[in-house]
């Protein structure tokens, strides 16, 4: 077997042991053979636990705006996404979500760059219904959207 073939390819263990949906994971094969450079997945599966973990320290840090943190109007229990493709859902069993990132001398990629040079070209190929979430350092991408979705963070 062709070692250098085998780690141009994803691990199981890079989606937290969860297969990711074959369409998550062909835009992700696809970007890293367009890039020719290291795809690092940089979080996958969450728990219900970790996900209400995040959306308590990002309020903490007041990163969101929550009642709790005195910024918002909305309690964090009513932010908190507990549809997102991260967690585990009960019409597939297969992850929906990865967030990654893509190390270019010496500095991660920006999330604009990232969606102009390399998921953009992919839609053509592989369809439209992505969701990409545009982060200073990387991107969020997920599978199964109605129509193609962009947005960016806050934090």
């Amino acid at each position: 077997m062709n070692k250098h073939k085998l780690s141009k390819n994803f691990w199981l263990y890079e989606f937290g042991g969860v297969m990711p949906d074959t369409r998550l994971l062909s835009f992700l094969q696809g970007i890293r053979d367009l890039c020719k450079m290291k795809v690092t997945i940089s979080a996958s599966k969450r728990t219900p636990r970790e996900q209400v973990n995040l959306y308590k320290k990002l309020s903490f840090e007041c990163k969101i705006k929550t009642i709790e943190n005195g910024l918002g109007d909305m309690h964090l229990i009513d932010i908190i996404p507990f549809g997102s493709r991260h967690l585990p859902s009960f019409n597939t069993i297969n992850l929906r979500a990865a967030d990654f990132q893509i190390k270019y001398k010496d500095e991660y990629m920006k999330g604009e760059d990232i969606l102009n040079e390399y998921i953009m070209p992919l839609t053509e190929k592989l369809g439209n219904n992505i969701g990409v979430g545009l982060l200073s350092n990387g991107c969020h991408l997920d599978i199964d959207r109605e129509v193609f979705t962009k947005w960016g963070y806050s934090y």
